[in-house]
């Protein structure tokens, strides 16, 4: 009889050490936090802090200008002048092959950066330093 109070209570030492463990690992890892947001917030406005407007990866823009433009995803191509993830990622291509289309979609370009491209080219839609170009025919 002794021995199985024993073990009961080492068996509730292990459970209650168990429960504070999870909680505080939840505690640092923003759990309860995490799923407030994940309830509250719709996926677009996620995707948009996560990724940003323009800066860093550009989903916010990209959206924008899909929209705006209603322009077909194989039409257009992405480069981010930061060292990030292909942000073509937004426009559900997955491979990273960069074609000669006619329309790009230059991420974080200062002005100083669109007199380096050799192509003559036009300026069709401008948001900070977020541009979507369109190269004349030569």
């Amino acid at each position: 009889m002794i021995k199985f109070f024993k073990i009961k209570k080492n068996y509730k030492n292990r459970i209650i050490f168990t429960f504070i463990i999870m909680l505080v690992l939840m505690i640092k890892l923003n759990f309860f936090l995490n799923v407030y947001l994940l309830l509250t917030k719709d996926p677009n406005s996620r995707m948009l802090n996560n990724y940003g407007f323009c800066y860093p990866m550009g989903y916010g823009y990209i959206n924008d200008i899909i929209n705006k433009f209603e322009i077909d995803s194989s039409e257009v191509s992405v480069i981010n002048k930061q060292i990030y993830p292909s942000s073509a990622i937004f426009l559900n291509k997955f491979n990273s092959n960069i074609k000669n289309n006619k329309l790009e979609i230059l991420l974080n370009y200062k002005i100083e950066d669109l007199k380096e491209i050799n192509r003559k080219f036009t300026i069709l839609d401008q948001q900070g330093e977020c541009y979507l170009i369109k190269y004349n025919n030569d």
